[in-house]
């Protein structure tokens, strides 16, 4: 008797732990809100995101028009150089020189060429110093403007390229952010089944104790007046003891899993924490073909998709202009004036222009171009087929999702009134129990069938709600709302 006075005790010490007043009680959509606030995955998608559209803005840096500044100041020689005479003889002379050089360019990239513009104005002055056979000697170059334009001909636009992919890529990160989110949701939900189940087993292991404590009580004034067996005290003695430990057991259990819920929300514990009961979801039927639709055309999978197709088909135009002919074209365009006076520089300028073409032919390696020309082609054929397997697996997931949501749903139902019916025969039992009518195997029985009713239904709740937001993410739609969802929510 003093140790079943103990075991009262100590739950009873537990029951005001646990309901205590400075209790933190979290419902779901707190502890969504939580994650949503404070989930690493988020705010690495976010940072991955930021990186990338840096990459774009330096990207765009590039092929703003380049400004150059350049000076050569100075380059001094003094050398033995060879010079042609007049009579066809050639002479070793020694010559001292200092050329200084003053230049501004702009480049500026052609993107939808892949050429290079340049613009450029530049002043020299060389400086022949006295020597034996020279007197000083100063003379100006000036070329107050010169246009060039740098264009090769078989060669792939890689700057173009690259612009195209990583507005690609943003286009598949920004996107990528509604599946995150809801991949923190899923996490977030399968946190706190866990631990609601473990809170649910805590208070079914309280009750039983209760329960067991009040019949004790009942049978031990029964047994005073000689109304009751002694076998049965025995029974319920030894039942309170095994209902200790269970309660000790799912105590245990509930602090793992509040520590793995707290860890992934980035919540200390600095108060108890309950859990409110989790929210009876509509009872909606979701349609299969339409959820199939949504999932097999949401923004994610068509940004990812484009930029599987877009990389695969630009490989394979790299390797079909890549035929070893290197063709570029180099025009220039401009004016200069050559004077030993500065002041002359500026006056009946002189018009230039060049044209130039280099080729370059190979005279072999034609059998590897082929071949990385057909191993493109693979590539593109083997991302297509790839893909379509990807749909068909999402396709068989959302059916298959879909089917096992309407079961639950439909098992709720049911769930709930075999709740109803084991608390009604529990009742009966006990009344019947207490009177004498029946022994503790019966009421034993009736009480393993109300607690497994009770577990039950709320695991099937649990797992409605998991299987909801499974498919949340798959076809990223709010079943609930009617509305699609996109990254910003």
């Amino acid at each position: 008797m003093k140790r079943i006075k103990l075991i009262i005790y100590f739950t009873i010490s537990c029951l005001c732990c646990f309901g205590q007043a400075d209790t933190l009680r979290l419902s779901l959509d707190h502890i969504l809100e939580i994650a949503l606030d404070n989930a690493l995955d988020l705010k690495t998608a976010e940072s991955q995101i930021k990186e990338n559209q840096l990459v774009i803005q330096r990207l765009q840096e590039q092929i703003r028009p380049r400004l150059f500044a350049n000076a050569t100041l100075p380059n001094l020689s003094r050398a033995i150089e060879l010079r042609p005479l007049p009579d066809g003889r050639d002479a070793f002379v020694n010559r001292s020189t200092m050329n200084n050089r003053l230049e501004l360019s702009l480049y500026y990239e052609v993107i939808a060429t892949g050429g290079t513009l340049i613009a450029s104005s530049s002043l020299d002055r060389l400086d022949i110093f006295k020597s034996d056979l020279f007197d000083y000697n100063r003379t100006y170059f000036f070329t107050p403007i010169a246009v060039s334009l740098q264009q090769p001909v078989f060669r792939f636009n890689e700057l173009k390229w690259q612009k195209e992919r990583y507005d690609l890529i943003d286009a598949e990160l920004v996107a990528s952010q509604a599946v995150v989110r809801e991949d923190v949701f899923l996490k977030a939900v399968q946190y706190y089944n866990q631990a609601y189940q473990a809170q649910i087993d805590i208070a079914i292991s309280q009750n039983k104790i209760k329960e067991t404590q009040a019949l004790y009580e009942i049978k031990s004034r029964q047994a005073a007046i000689a109304k009751a067996q002694r076998v049965e005290l025995l029974r319920l003695a030894s039942e309170q003891q095994s209902n200790q430990i269970e309660y000790e057991q799912s105590i245990l259990t509930w602090n793992e899993a509040l520590m793995q819920l707290c860890d992934f929300l980035q919540l200390k514990q600095s108060a108890a924490i309950r859990l409110e009961a989790p929210p009876d979801i509509a009872m909606i039927k979701i349609d299969t073909d339409f959820a199939i639709s949504l999932a097999t055309q949401n923004s994610h999978i068509q940004a990812k998709n484009t930029l599987r197709i877009k990389t695969a088909e630009a490989e394979i135009q790299r390797n079909n202009m890549d035929n070893g002919l290197e063709v570029s074209i180099d025009l220039s365009l401009g004016l200069n004036k050559s004077d030993e006076q500065f002041s002359q520089l500026y006056t009946e300028l002189l018009d230039r222009q060049t044209a130039a073409i280099s080729l370059s032919v190979p005279l072999n390696g034609g059998k590897q171009r082929q071949l990385n020309r057909a191993i493109a082609a693979e590539q593109l054929l083997r991302e297509r087929l790839e893909i379509e397997q990807e749909i068909t697996d999402i396709t068989r997931n959302v059916r298959t999702g879909v089917q096992a949501f309407n079961l639950l749903v439909r098992r709720i139902e049911v769930e709930q009134q075999n709740r109803a019916v084991s608390d009604e025969i529990y009742e009966l039992v006990r009344q019947q129990f207490t009177l004498g009518r029946k022994g503790i195997i019966d009421l034993n029985i009736a009480r393993a069938e109300q607690e497994a009713a009770l577990k039950s239904y709320y695991s099937t709740l649990l797992r409605t709600i998991e299987k909801y937001y499974e498919l949340r993410k798959l076809c990223l739609y709010d079943f609930l709302l009617g509305k699609r969802l996109t990254p910003s929510g």
